[in-house]
């Protein structure tokens, strides 16, 4: 199957499945039925999803919000309040509103992640229904089902796999360096902007995953070492790109965030290889 054909039809799959899987009981009310599993969640994401557009086109400082947490001003660097998935989505929030706005994205999450990991497998395998297959694993798996229940900020995952994607055609060169640069910069300053902890984990995980790679892949090694200047050269493009973020996340105040007990955020181990039994 042609490459843009055979990416068409995936895309159309996993929509599909998403639709079916979680978006047939809103489809009759999409503007104030939620496709979520959580009642408090949703309604900070929605507010997230308006606050950016209506900050920006009012002309004050989106950084900072007096709406919350009054009287304190609440410095939102400091909150999961993606702003990239927010000015991503600003025309269907001010078309239509925040609720079809986070219903949007809650049913494109797993099938655009699920599209970024298949062009990966295809790129590795050359091959079209493992390439299904993995997309499958990847936009539909444990972390995302679990994520779904009303967390986009985690849900919305592709840039993982379009991260993984554009190392590995920088490896074997079908990605000419400057491509490859650029890319990967606004790859990861979307990531940065869509969830600094998912960020956080990608480049962790990444590193792990290289030095796996270049243990274990002996062939490879020279290009490795030749494509680790330009993701290093990539990673500071897009920590100049989200500068301004930077800026108040580490120079300007933040409200402590004292209502958030960290034994109810703890992380079980086992949940990394199992799905967690919802509470």
């Amino acid at each position: 199957m042609p490459p843009v054909r055979g990416a068409c039809a995936a895309f159309g799959f996993y929509g599909l499945l998403s639709l079916l899987y979680f978006g047939l009981p809103a489809l009759d009310d999409f503007g104030t039925a939620l496709v979520s599993a959580e009642e408090i969640e949703p309604s900070a994401f929605q507010w997230f999803l308006a606050w950016w557009p209506d900050a920006i086109g009012d002309g004050r400082n989106p950084f900072v919000t007096h709406e919350i947490y009054a009287p304190m001003s609440v410095n939102m660097t400091w909150v999961t309040s993606i702003p990239g998935l927010s000015l991503a989505f600003a025309p269907v929030t001010l078309l239509f509103g925040p609720v079809e706005a986070y219903n949007l994205v809650t049913l494109l999450a797993p099938a655009v992640a699920a599209l970024a990991a298949f062009l990966l497998c295809r790129h590795v395998t050359r091959s079209f229904w493992p390439s299904v297959a993995g997309g499958y694993l990847f936009g539909f798996g444990p972390f995302m089902l679990i994520a779904l229940a009303g967390i986009p900020s985690h849900s919305f995952s592709a840039l993982i796999a379009v991260a993984a994607y554009l190392v590995v055609r920088g490896v074997d060169g079908t990605l000419p360096r400057r491509a490859f640069v650029v890319l990967l910069a606004l790859t990861l300053a979307g990531q940065f902007l869509i969830s600094v902890e998912v960020f956080a984990m990608l480049t962790v995980l990444g590193a792990l995953v290289a030095a796996m790679a270049y243990v274990l892949i002996a062939d490879r090694r020279g290009a490795m070492r030749q494509a680790l200047p330009a993701v290093a050269l990539a990673y500071a493009g897009a920590m100049l790109l989200v500068s301004p973020f930077l800026w108040y996340m580490l120079f300007e105040p933040y409200l402590e965030p004292t209502h958030a007990i960290p034994a109810n955020h703890s992380i079980d181990v086992l949940g990394f290889f199992v799905p967690e039994r919802r509470r």
